[in-house]
């Protein structure tokens, strides 16, 4: 049974650009699996397409990996991903904390999950949306932890969740 090579893997990921998949194809089965909270994809093709795709609309990005814990043929590793993008959060940097779990048979990845919060992504990053949910994270909190108000006047934005504007 061959050995993955998770420091292949980490270095691959430590700066994600247009060459991250050739340099990470080789640890991949051909029929790999790859889901996100919104992908669900299977296959080179397909993971080769998506990670174009996140190489073009993310600018500097770059992965953290902390030690991986193994086990078997599984691998879990938290990590943290750092990036900006011109449409999101004024283009200054966004971080995401994350976990993947990888499944490997015979050396090569077969099921590659990424667990991450997509609002800490996305939706939070967002104009005005983004305000929105800060507002209500920190009212689910209890409390604003400390963090400067956003400038959402309460009801408008209750009023606003209520009707759907």
């Amino acid at each position: 049974m061959a050995h993955f090579d998770f420091e292949q893997f980490a270095r691959g990921y430590s700066s994600f650009d247009d060459q991250t998949w050739h340099r990470l194809r080789v640890l991949y089965h051909p029929d790999a699996r790859f889901r996100d909270p919104v992908h669900d994809i299977r296959g080179h093709e397909q993971i080769e397409r998506y990670f174009d795709d996140m190489a073009q609309a993310a600018q500097d990005c770059a992965f953290t990996l902390n030690e991986p814990v193994i086990r078997d043929d599984t691998v879990v590793v938290e990590w943290q991903m750092i990036f900006t993008s011109k449409n999101l959060n004024k283009g200054r940097p966004i971080t995401v904390d994350g976990i993947s779990r990888l499944r490997t048979e015979n050396g090569l990845i077969v099921e590659h999950r990424d667990y991450y919060d997509l609002g800490q992504m996305l939706y939070e990053n967002v104009p005005l949306l983004g305000r929105i949910i800060r507002w209500l994270k920190g009212r689910l909190a209890g409390s604003t932890n400390g963090q400067e108000s956003d400038g959402i006047d309460e009801s408008v934005a209750t009023e606003g969740l209520v009707r759907g504007k």
